[in-house]
C-alpha cells in the first residue's frame, strides 16, 4: 500500500531518496513473494497492489486515476530485480558449489549488489549444509554504513537568534491532512532572507 501512494504521487523507484524507500519496499515484496512460492517469471505485485488501489478512493482519490501508471511501475521494477536475483543466485550457487564457509564479504556482496538479504542467503546455505560468517557480514555492512556517512556533507540545521526568535512566536501549526479535505487554505506569516530579516515578499 505504502508503494502504491508514493508511486502514485510520483515518487519512482531508485538508488537515492525516496526512491530508495519505494525500491527496498518493493524488493522485500518479492523477496517474501518467492519465499512463499511464487514461480519464478512471474510478476505478481501489480495484482497486489490492485486490492491497494481498491481501497485508495477514502483516502487519495488520484491513486485510482494514476492506476496504470502505478501498476506499470511496479512491473517494471519487479521484473529488473528479479533478473538481478537470478544473477545473485547464480553467483551464491558457486560459492555454494565450492565448499566452506559463505565469507561475511561475499554475503555482504550479494546483499549490497544484488539486494539478496542475509536471511535469504542464510536459508540457501542451510539446505546445503554451508555456514554463512554472519559476523563478518555485520563488519562489512557496519564499514558500509561508516563510509557513507563520511560520504554525506553534514548540514548546519542550527536556528540562528532571529529564527529562534521567530519560531517561538508563531503558533504551531494544525495538520489539517487525511480528512475530508485534502487541500485547506494557509497563510504565510514571515519569509526570512538569509536568516536576517522579514521581507513582505519573495521577491524582494
Amino acid at each position: 500500500r505504502a508503494v502504491v501512494y508514493l508511486i502514485s504521487d510520483g515518487v519512482t523507484p531508485s538508488n537515492i531518496g525516496r526512491g530508495y524507500i519505494v525500491r527496498r519496499l518493493l524488493r522485500r515484496v518479492v523477496l517474501k513473494g518467492r519465499l512463499l512460492g511464487v514461480p519464478r517469471g512471474e510478476t505478481f505485485t501489480p495484482e497486489v497492489a490492485k486490492i491497494a488501489v481498491e481501497m485508495s478512493p477514502g483516502c487519495d482519490p488520484e491513486v485510482r486515476q494514476n492506476e496504470q501508471r502505478v501498476l506499470a511501475e511496479m512491473a517494471r521494477e519487479e521484473q529488473r530485480f528479479c533478473k538481478t536475483l537470478d544473477r545473485g543466485e547464480a553467483i551464491l550457487e558457486d560459492l555454494l558449489a565450492a565448499g566452506g564457509e559463505v565469507s561475511g564479504a561475499d554475503a555482504f556482496m550479494l546483499y549490497d549488489t544484488y539486494g539478496f538479504p542475509l536471511e535469504i542467503t542464510q536459508e540457501l546455505a542451510w539446505e546445503r549444509g554451508v555456514a554463512v560468517d554472519v559476523a563478518g557480514f555485520e563488519t562489512a555492512m557496519e564499514e558500509a554504513r561508516l563510509l557513507s556517512r563520511s560520504a554525506h556533507e553534514q548540514v548546519d540545521m542550527t536556528l540562528n537568534d532571529y529564527e529562534g526568535d521567530l519560531a517561538k512566536s508563531v503558533q504551531p501549526t494544525e495538520f489539517c491532512g487525511y480528512g475530508d479535505n485534502l487541500r485547506c487554505d494557509a497563510t504565510i506569516l514571515a519569509i526570512v532572507d538569509e536568516g536576517k530579516q522579514r521581507v513582505g515578499s519573495s521577491g524582494e
